[in-house]
């Protein structure tokens, strides 16, 4: 029993260390080219994001130690932005604008 306990207290824990990890510039490019990145297009709906909604979020990212600064100054320039998952907090996918 004492197994188990431990078993999933530590699974509890692997998303929580690995979000303290910030996604570096080419995981970040990696990310925004791969085919994940069509998801963005068909799960978005309303309307577009803006050149001042990109900035700002990948600035929350930054500020949220998600993603490096680096990463978000060229997701800024070259208007891609993260989403971040609401439940987990971590980056789950990097869209266009």
């Amino acid at each position: 029993m004492y197994f188990k306990t431990l078993l999933f207290v530590a699974s509890l824990a692997m998303p929580a260390a690995a979000s303290t990890t910030p996604m570096t510039l080419d995981e970040y490019i990696a990310h925004a080219s791969s085919i994940h990145a069509i998801k963005c297009k068909l799960r978005r709906p309303g309307a577009p994001v803006g050149p001042s909604e990109v900035i700002f979020r990948n600035n929350f990212a930054r500020d949220r130690g998600l993603i490096t600064d680096a990463a978000a100054q060229w997701g800024s320039s070259n208007g891609y932005y993260p989403v971040i998952d609401a439940f987990v907090f971590v980056i789950s996918g990097i869209c266009k604008a």
